[in-house]
């Protein structure tokens, strides 16, 4: 281990530790030494709570990301396949580390469901006394 102003660090038996915990499941450490474990072990140690959330990385995001897009497709089918009444039931997201739920959205007052109505009836017009202002 090297430290950034150049010189050495010890590997102390914590920071072995604490570099070994941090490993990812599927690592070739993790794996032996859950192989190296016996079934009453294995079964006390999925009983135990989970700890934290655990980072996702990039690749797992998109895979979630992948999986959600293609149980959305399944439902937008199945509905196409059926007797189509009302919307399709969408299915929840994969649960993220750290996301509870679904994402709501603000409520709309009633002056902005009216703004919004005016918007749709006159095709993107402005109400009477209002104007557009650029962003800059």
């Amino acid at each position: 281990m090297f430290r950034p102003d150049g010189g050495a660090s010890r590997l102390t038996w914590r920071l072995l530790h604490d570099l070994i915990v941090g490993l990812p499941g599927e690592s070739l450490t993790k794996t032996a030494m859950r192989d190296g474990l016996s079934e009453e072990e294995l079964a006390a140690l999925a009983s135990q709570p989970h700890k934290g959330h655990g980072p996702w990385s990039r690749v797992d995001l998109r895979l979630a990301a992948i999986e959600d897009a293609q149980r959305q497709q399944t439902a937008v089918m199945i509905w196409l396949a059926g007797n189509r009444k009302g919307d399709p039931k969408m299915p929840e997201p994969v649960t993220r580390p750290g996301v509870t739920g679904r994402r709501r959205g603000r409520q709309l007052s009633a002056a902005d469901k009216e703004y919004l109505a005016h918007l749709r009836a006159n095709r993107g017009a402005l109400p009477d006394g209002m104007k557009f202002i650029a962003a800059s």
